[in-house]
């Protein structure tokens, strides 16, 4: 792992990887899966392939309501 991503996640933690292309209309419940977990002591990093569906703007909408700083 490069020494940029390495420090953009707390060492020692769980990542979760979520592959992410044209999912505005469907990621809803993998986010509400993600956030229902009862540890919370995670990271989650999405990889948009180049969505043009605004993907990104529904996680990062998602993510920003629940306080949720350690998704990506």
């Amino acid at each position: 792992m490069s020494g940029a991503v390495s420090g953009a996640l707390n060492a020692g933690r769980l990542a979760v990887v979520v592959p992410v292309y044209q999912e505005a209309a469907g990621i809803t419940p993998t986010l509400e899966a993600l956030a229902a977990q009862r540890d919370a002591d995670f990271d989650v990093v999405f990889v948009d392939n180049g969505s043009t569906d605004g993907s990104a703007d529904v996680i990062r909408a998602f993510a920003a309501s629940r306080g949720l700083a350690r998704w990506r």
